[in-house]
């Protein structure tokens, strides 16, 4: 909180507060692939024989995130390797669904009882963000 702002607010309650922790802990537990995944902006450089990679204390960008480009450059391939067919009204969902199900099959889920439904929703999500850049 600012010191003379306006628009500072003040909670007096413990409700607010415990509501934004809870709020934050069932985001981090539900989704636990965003925190773990390229939270930190890392790069990873080639040496002769070795590789370094090099962590910055900067957040990654929603949309700079490995994830978001591994899906987007999957979505391209799919695109590409699998195109559309005359009567296809819905391709983009079948590739999230293909990509869902490799993703799940993966274990990148950590594991493979979350639903199939989920999984194509995140990889809708990422696939959005991409098309942000």
């Amino acid at each position: 909180m600012l010191e003379g702002d306006p628009l500072e607010h003040e909670f007096s309650q413990r409700l607010p507060l415990y509501e934004l922790e809870e709020a934050i802990k069932y985001y981090m537990e539900d989704q636990r692939v965003e925190i773990d995944t390229d939270l930190l902006l890392t790069s990873v450089q080639r040496n002769a024989n070795t590789f370094t990679t090099k962590k910055s204390s900067d957040f990654s960008l929603p949309e700079k995130r490995f994830m978001v480009r591994f899906v987007k450059s999957f979505y391209d391939y799919l695109l590409v390797e699998s195109p559309p067919g005359q009567f296809d009204l819905f391709p983009s969902l079948r590739y999230y669904e293909i990509i869902g199900v490799m993703l799940i099959r993966s274990g990148f889920f950590y594991n493979q009882m979350i639903e199939e439904r989920f999984a194509t929703e995140k990889v809708k999500q990422w696939h959005e963000l991409s098309l942000k850049t």
